[in-house]
């Protein structure tokens, strides 16, 4: 597998190429989204590189497509004209991270060594699996710190039971609602929304300060439709679920169509809801995270003497991102901390939920508090 590199200009195309010549990868290249999406029927690529700006189909119409065909396919920007708004949109979509043009053969040669170490990362997740019941048990634990609603299907509380029990003899109280198309005793209708409304109202006027998890959100999906169940989260998160509340959503993405799934992202950003998954799937976001978590309190030129970063734009970009999701906060001495909700994220690292699948393949989504 090698990698792609798309650009309508034909000089930086061979530029790069040229410059990439003795660094063992195998290259190809395409003036276009339409020739790259040939080439990728032909040919698997573990990386894709593009240019945001380009006609006909743009740089962010190439990634959602390379998303659809693959999701492990690492995918970086190149932009001329970059904007927070334009990195940040991108990284939301899936990719991997940017470059902002110009930019010399050393900085793409460690963007690639960044997004490989972290492709193969993905890959042994994939494969991890030798002991699943412990990793069942910790991925639960991670999320169930404080009382817990957990909405599931009824097939997926039998296969847990045992690891939930485990969670609760902790001292963890935790409530399940069982779905289930038959509606027998003890189950509910998936199909009835207004009655799982009524008991998630409930449970967060007896506990306020708590948290609720759609574990596989997808039977819900499928007894209704991906753009129904994005509106019904919204009205949970916007009317139901209390601030400083958790709500965390489990999906293993086949029912999502990648609008959807975007809607859900974006829907979850605008209430301070991080998408989990792509907090921590930037090795630099990893670091900044457990830097502030041994060494609080620290200025912008500590952190990046400290992390060892050539360039300042680029930790300036991550701090921004973390910031605007409320994982970090900078004091008014200009020094940087994590905040409560950033907290909660480290802890559900240390806990095993560093696993960008969780169990049977189902993906965390996202945190809110």
């Amino acid at each position: 597998m090698g990698i792609l590199i798309v650009d309508d200009d034909k000089l930086f195309l061979e530029t790069v190429q040229t410059g990439l010549g003795d660094s063992g990868y195998e290259i190809e290249c395409a003036s276009s989204s339409k020739e790259a999406l040939k080439k990728m029927d032909a040919t698997d690529f573990w990386l894709v590189m593009t240019d945001l700006k380009m006609p006909g189909i743009d740089g962010l119409g190439l990634l959602e497509r390379v998303k659809e065909r693959n999701k492990d396919t690492q995918v970086i920007l190149f932009t001329g004209h970059a904007t927070v708004e334009t990195a940040v949109q991108a990284l939301r979509s899936g990719a991997y991270d940017y470059l902002t043009k110009p930019f010399k053969i050393e900085s793409i040669v460690s963007k690639i060594e960044e997004a490989k170490e972290d492709w193969e990362l993905n890959r042994k997740m994939g494969e991890f699996g030798s002991d699943q019941a412990h990793t069942e048990t910790d991925f639960l634990a991670g999320i169930c710190t404080s009382t817990t609603l957990m909405i599931m299907p009824e097939s997926d509380f039998s296969n847990h039971r045992d690891q939930i029990d485990e969670i609760r003899s902790k001292g963890t109280s935790i409530a399940v609602v069982r779905l289930d198309l038959a509606a027998e005793e003890d189950t509910m209708s998936p199909k009835k929304l207004n009655n799982l409304t009524e008991r998630i109202r409930q449970f967060f006027e007896e506990h306020p300060e708590s948290q609720l998890l759609f574990f596989n959100i997808d039977y819900l999906i499928e007894a209704h439709s991906p753009d129904h169940i994005v509106k019904y989260v919204a009205f949970l998160n916007e009317k139901i679920v209390p601030e400083g509340s958790g709500l965390f959503i489990t999906t293993n993405s086949t029912h999502l169509t990648p609008s959807a799934y975007q809607e859900l992202s974006h829907l979850l950003t605008r209430d301070r809801i991080s998408e989990f998954a792509s907090i921590i799937a930037h090795p630099l976001r990893l670091d900044l995270l457990n830097l502030l978590t041994n060494t609080p309190h620290m200025n912008f030129n500590s952190i990046k003497a400290d992390l060892d970063i050539e360039n300042s734009s680029t930790l300036a970009f991550h701090l921004r991102t973390l910031s605007s999701t409320g994982i970090v906060a900078k004091d008014g001495d200009g020094r940087y901390n994590l905040t409560t909700k950033g907290q909660k994220l480290v802890d559900l690292m240390k806990a095993g939920a560093e696993w960008e699948e969780g169990p049977s393949g189902g993906t965390i989504l996202s945190l809110k508090g």
